[in-house]
C-alpha cells in the first residue's frame, strides 16, 4: 500500500515539474515557476526514496540505482531547495552552505560564514550571495540557480522522467512507465529574466 502511495506521489510530482517547465516557456514571471520546479523535483526525489523504502525486496536495488542516477544528474538539487526554502537564513549568512557541515543552526554566526566556492571556478555571484537566477547557456540550455548552485532544467526533467519510468516499472502502472521511457529529451528553452552565468 505505501509503495503504491509512493508511486502516485512520484507521478504527481513529475507532472508538477513538467508543468513548471512548460510555464517557464510561457511569458510568465520565471521566479515563481522556477521555484516550484525545484520544489517539484525535490519532492519527486523524496517520492522515489519512499518508493525504495517501501518497494518489494526484488525491486529495491534497481530503484536505489535509479535514484542514484537521478541524484548524479542533478547534484545541486537538494542544496538549491535548501537555499530557496531557507532564504532568510542565507540572507543573514546563517545558511547550511555558509558554515561547516554539521554546525547546529543556533551556533551559526554571520561573521563566521565560509565561502565553499572560493578559488574553485569563475564566480557567478559575490561571495555569500544566493540570489535566485535563470539563464540560457549555449543558446539552448536553460539553467536556474542561486548563487553558485545551478540546475540544468532539460537535463533534470529528462533524468526525472527516466527515474520515474524505472520505478513505475516495478508497480502496477507499467503502461505509464513504458510511455515515460519512450519520451524524448525536452525541447530547448528560451532565456528567461534574471542573472546567471555569463
Amino acid at each position: 500500500m505505501r509503495f503504491q502511495q509512493a508511486i502516485r506521489s512520484l507521478q504527481a510530482w513529475l507532472s508538477a515539474a513538467e508543468f513548471e517547465r512548460t510555464r517557464l516557456l510561457a511569458d510568465e514571471p520565471w521566479q515563481t515557476d522556477a521555484t516550484f520546479l525545484v520544489y517539484s523535483l525535490r519532492n519527486l526525489l523524496r517520492s522515489g526514496e519512499l518508493a525504495a523504502r517501501s518497494a518489494p525486496d526484488a525491486a529495491v536495488r534497481d530503484i536505489r540505482r535509479q535514484i542514484d542516477k537521478f541524484k548524479a544528474s542533478v547534484p545541486s538539487l537538494v542544496d538549491l531547495r535548501d537555499v530557496l526554502e531557507h532564504f532568510d537564513d542565507y540572507l543573514e549568512m546563517k545558511g547550511n552552505l555558509q558554515h561547516p557541515p554539521g554546525t547546529p543552526k543556533g551556533q551559526r554566526k554571520s561573521d563566521a560564514a565560509i565561502d565553499r566556492w572560493a578559488g574553485k571556478r569563475r564566480r557567478r555571484a559575490p561571495p555569500g550571495s544566493f540570489s535566485f537566477w535563470a539563464a540560457r547557456q549555449n543558446d539552448d540550455d536553460l539553467l536556474v540557480g542561486a548563487g553558485e548552485l545551478e540546475l540544468r532544467v532539460d537535463q533534470a526533467i529528462e533524468a526525472a522522467s527516466k527515474m520515474a519510468a524505472a520505478i513505475l516499472a516495478h508497480g502496477p502502472n507499467r503502461l505509464i512507465a513504458e510511455r515515460l521511457a519512450r519520451r524524448s529529451a525536452p525541447a530547448a528553452f528560451r532565456t528567461r529574466g534574471g542573472e546567471g552565468p555569463g
